[in-house]
């Protein structure tokens, strides 16, 4: 079937809402797919935003001979557009399994430190709804659930910068037919042929029965399918959570009595694995059992789930960190994560000290007197605290010791996607984290592609 080439694919672009002298980090690897964005994109902001500065980022893996090569014919390619190339390497040594999961987190981060490095708004990548398709059926082979929705077009990285997937809705053979109208040659990644990794594997299937079109299908189903049950889960932690203390949520029983099932597990879900400091939602199926007997107003018990204690009081249901594997007291350092739960930050300059969990024993009972005690005094033994100059542990206190730990919204601290925006923004208001700003890349803030 002839494909006819799109002239510049602005569809893809024009939905950039970016102020005027943005930066924006392009990740080109020298294949077909990115090298086709690279041009187009290029021939875009050229004609309809100049004022949006162009940065290409290669990422070398060093995982095959030819990879320096390829860095390079992408650097002469941004040299003929004028257009100023970096390539950055995944240092170290690589495992020996689990390679293609690692490098992925390697090129993220680099990719992640290069935008920061230029000031960059956003990340650009050339995955097409081959790549997205390809996702899903690797996905689905491992059992239905939220991941069926694929790539979200926009994704939030480190809480700091939006990673974009603008030719999601592109056809590899429409950009291929790009280059080629261009006589623009690319390099062909022989992995992307290796049947010793899952996605080619999946690729050739995909190939000999076409079912690209119901895969993506499913995607966009499924996707406004999360987008729904999240804004419905942020309802209700915002009408029925509350954070008495720093550490300590507090969920009214009447949560456990809505009507929408789905929409109140995946609420609880959230709850759990922000106060266990979780990088993944608890199962979706052991929740439910719990939310189920958290319905029996008589119920007095204490349970855990991901990390987190579950008291279920007459009153109220409290969740907090549970009193084990919480991190060591080490050497006091800024600028890193805690327990999945904080960020450790310096206000000011202080002494050198140790970091690690309070302990029941220096507990601050005055902090919320409406709690009950024992639960004051659990949720507090688990929150970071610090020892300076041979004193005793006390819970960090900003304008005093100059240090602050932020908040964090464990499951989308790393990686948050646009289709779960609205309910990561609601739990962040809950626990005082930073508020995830809005995707810049209107239309694709709810899953379109």
């Amino acid at each position: 079937m002839l494909i006819r080439p799109q002239p510049s694919f602005d569809e893809a672009y024009g939905g950039f809402d970016f102020p005027s002298g943005s930066t924006l980090v392009a990740a080109v690897s020298g294949g077909s797919d990115s090298v086709a964005m690279l041009v187009s994109l290029h021939n875009y902001l050229a004609r309809a935003r100049p004022d949006i500065q162009l940065i290409v980022v290669t990422i070398d893996h060093g995982l095959r001979a030819g990879s320096a090569a390829e860095a390079e014919f992408v650097a002469k390619l941004c040299a003929g557009l004028g257009v100023r190339h970096v390539t950055r390497r995944w240092q170290g040594g690589k495992p020996a399994t689990g390679v293609a999961a690692t490098a992925r987190t390697a090129r993220y981060r680099l990719l992640c430190e290069a935008a920061g490095e230029f000031g960059a708004a956003a990340i650009l990548t050339a995955h097409t709804a081959g790549d997205q398709a390809e996702t899903i059926a690797m996905r689905l082979q491992r059992g239905a659930g939220r991941g069926l929705a694929g790539m979200a077009p926009a994704s939030l990285l480190d809480g700091e910068v939006w990673l974009l997937r603008p030719l999601l809705a592109e056809r590899r053979e429409a950009l291929r037919a790009f280059l080629l109208e261009r006589s623009l040659t690319w390099i062909d990644d022989p992995t992307n042929d290796d049947p010793r990794f899952e996605r080619p594997r999946i690729r050739r299937e995909l190939s000999a029965r076409a079912g690209i079109g119901e895969l993506l299908a499913l995607g966009h189903r499924t996707a406004r399918d999360r987008e729904r049950l999240g804004r419905e889960a942020a309802r209700i932690m915002t009408q029925f959570v509350a954070r008495p203390a720093p550490g300590l949520l507090q969920i009214a029983p009447e949560m456990m009595q809505q009507p929408d099932l789905d929409a109140t597990t995946y609420a609880l879900r959230i709850v759990l694995a922000v106060a266990g400091g979780m990088p993944q939602l608890p199962a979706e199926s052991k929740t439910r059992s719990l939310l189920l007997a958290l319905k029996d107003d008589a119920l007095r018990a204490r349970m855990t789930l991901a990390r987190a204690v579950i008291d279920r009081r007459k009153a109220a249901i409290f969740v907090y960190r549970e009193n084990r594997s919480l991190p060591d007291w080490a050497h006091l350092e800024f600028d890193r994560d805690w327990d999945g739960r904080y960020r450790i930050e310096t206000t000011g300059e202080t002494s050198r000290g140790l970091l690690g969990p309070l302990g029941r024993r220096y507990a601050d009972l005055a902090a919320s007197p409406a709690v009950p005690t024992p639960i004051l005094r659990s949720a507090q033994a688990a929150e970071p605290a610090v020892i300076l100059a041979g004193g005793q542990p006390q819970l960090l206190d900003a304008p005093r010791l100059g240090i602050r730990a932020r908040p964090l919204t464990a499951p989308w601290a790393e990686l948050l996607p646009s289709f779960d925006l609205i309910p990561a923004r609601a739990i962040a208001a809950l626990i005082g984290a930073a508020i995830p700003p809005d995707s810049p890349y209107r239309g694709h803030s709810e899953g379109q592609a």
